[in-house]
């Protein structure tokens, strides 16, 4: 069941590694800066993410920019053994209480 909020929910998967709970839509995509191509659907886009998430230290939620299909969610990620907070745009598209679409904006140079 999607949560009454799934921009929110989002940022606790983040925030707590439990991005297998976050509200996503069985044929979500993921966009970002150093995929090669969108990872798509939602147990692709999970385990993606499961390997991130172990390697946030914290995460700031700045800024929600809402919309009637989503919204936008400025964050700043700050990674283990990375100097400086990764600065971060996410781009969420829902679809009935669920995450369709997540492309993120960000400057991947600090990570690479």
């Amino acid at each position: 069941m999607a949560s009454p909020d799934p921009l929110i929910s989002y940022v606790d998967g983040f925030r707590h590694g439990t991005v297998a709970a976050v509200d996503w839509a069985e044929d979500v995509s993921f966009h970002g800066p150093l995929l090669p191509a969108p990872i798509e659907g939602r147990s692709a886009v999970i385990a993606f993410l499961e390997r991130i998430v172990t390697s946030i230290e914290t995460v700031e939620l700045r800024r929600v920019s809402r919309a009637d299909d989503g919204g936008c969610l400025e964050l700043a990620f700050r990674f283990a053994g990375v100097a400086e907070a990764t600065d971060e745009v996410h781009a969420l598209r829902v679809r009935d209480g669920r995450i369709e679409q997540v492309t993120l904006y960000y400057d991947p140079r600090p990570l690479l």
